[in-house]
């Protein structure tokens, strides 16, 4: 016989039945006032706590708690307003995710956008840098044209400024050596100066960085000078500094063709003549001719590293603008994988309120079945029913027995 045949034969032990006077009327009779954990008890009575017996009576007990439940109205209408409410605060959270997905989705489209105009920026500053960020459109020719010459320029000082270094403070003069070229030019200065001293070598080496230096100077104090728009005091300062490096180079020239002139003076002088002094100096030509091969070359480095830096400026400009741009392309880019990724997760949570929702719905047009109340009355039958096998002293495993027969039954109905 099938437990739900079982079920329906044994739901007439729960029907009240009247008494009759014969001696021979069952205990299994029970009345309508009869408690779960007293038809328990009878029940065990009736069988003898037979364990096969227990489960098609606890089956009995959920299909007569199940339909009290069923016919009880005030339970059916406190059941239906909770599961209204539970759908209203449902809805209310759907509501709120909506309204966050719809804040998400124009984060989203804004961010796109920002990438569309930064992608736009970058083709309009490579077509058309100068209208993008004004100034002069830089040219790439002039930026390395300038900058060989003033690579060339550079070795041109290193070479006269060593030497002429090297004859105005440790070159000692001969009358074979004593002309203009040799005055200005050794050939071998580097070598004698290693030769002589390695502090001697590093002295000639480093007096060219001095006048670059000097020129490096002039070129920050031009840069500000053009920075400064609108404020006289400091661009009439910045012009200031720029003449006194030019003053302070050219006596550095003049001071080490005065040593170099005055060491040949005095190597051809004769007694009648004169000792060398400035207006010496100023009216030969030597002294002339080995300043502006310094000092004039220098001045043309300067102007030609000045344009050179501009010229550097404009390109790096627009390598750096380009840059920018594209470093907020990717922090767009980032912030809408972040966008998505919420919005997907947005979407689940919508999907899974909808499931919700819908499942409160089903239950709100199903009989009111309450898991606990059945749950509730097992146990009290089977408390009943342990009551009277502990009054009989069953065994530990008879009651351990029952104790599992009662847990697959709760179990089947959760």
């Amino acid at each position: 016989m099938s437990i739900v045949e079982n079920v329906k034969d044994l739901k007439s032990l729960l029907t009240p039945k009247e008494d009759k006077p014969s001696e021979g009327n069952s205990s299994s009779a029970i009345k309508a006032e009869m408690t779960y954990h007293d038809f328990g008890y009878v029940r065990a009575g009736d069988c003898r706590a037979n364990i096969d017996t227990l489960e098609p009576c606890l089956l009995s007990v959920v299909s007569r708690k199940t339909t009290e439940m069923t016919q009880n109205q005030n339970l059916i209408e406190q059941h239906r307003v909770k599961i209204q409410k539970e759908i209203e605060d449902l809805r209310g959270q759907k509501k709120q995710k909506s309204n966050d997905l719809d804040a998400k989705e124009k984060a989203l489209a804004f961010e796109e956008k920002k990438i569309e105009d930064y992608r736009r920026k970058i083709a309009e500053i490579r077509e058309n840098p100068s209208q993008v960020l004004g100034g002069e459109s830089p040219s790439k020719a002039n930026f390395f044209i300038g900058l060989f010459i003033i690579l060339m320029l550079t070795g041109y000082l290193f070479v006269f400024y060593s030497s002429t270094s090297y004859s105005a403070f440790f070159k000692e003069f001969t009358i074979s050596n004593s002309g203009v070229v040799e005055a200005i030019f050794d050939a071998q200065a580097l070598q004698k100066a290693w030769n002589e001293s390695w502090t001697e070598l590093l002295l000639i080496c480093l007096i060219p960085a001095v006048f670059l230096g000097l020129g490096y100077l002039i070129h920050r104090f031009s840069d500000n000078n053009k920075k400064e728009k609108g404020n006289a005091v400091k661009k009439t300062w910045s012009i200031l500094k720029i003449v006194f490096l030019l003053i302070v180079t050219f006596l550095f020239d003049a001071i080490l063709a005065y040593s170099i002139d005055e060491k040949i003076y005095d190597l051809n002088r004769i007694i009648t003549d004169p000792p060398f002094s400035v207006s010496i100096a100023a009216s030969d030509v030597r002294f002339w001719l080995i300043i502006f091969s310094g000092f004039v070359v220098y001045v043309i480095w300067g102007l030609v590293f000045n344009f050179v830096m501009d010229a550097y400026y404009k390109l790096d400009r627009v390598g750096v603008s380009i840059r920018n741009f594209e470093d907020r392309i990717a922090a767009s880019k980032q912030q809408c994988n972040t966008i998505n990724s919420e919005i997907q997760t947005l979407n689940n949570e919508i999907a899974r309120i909808d499931a919700e929702i819908n499942q409160k719905n089903v239950e709100l047009d199903q009989n009111v079945i309450i898991v606990n109340e059945i749950h509730l009355a097992i146990n009290d039958f089977v408390t009943g029913w342990l009551s009277y096998m502990t009054k009989l002293n069953y065994s530990e495993s008879q009651i351990s027995e029952v104790n599992l027969v009662a847990k697959r039954v709760k179990e089947s109905i959760n």
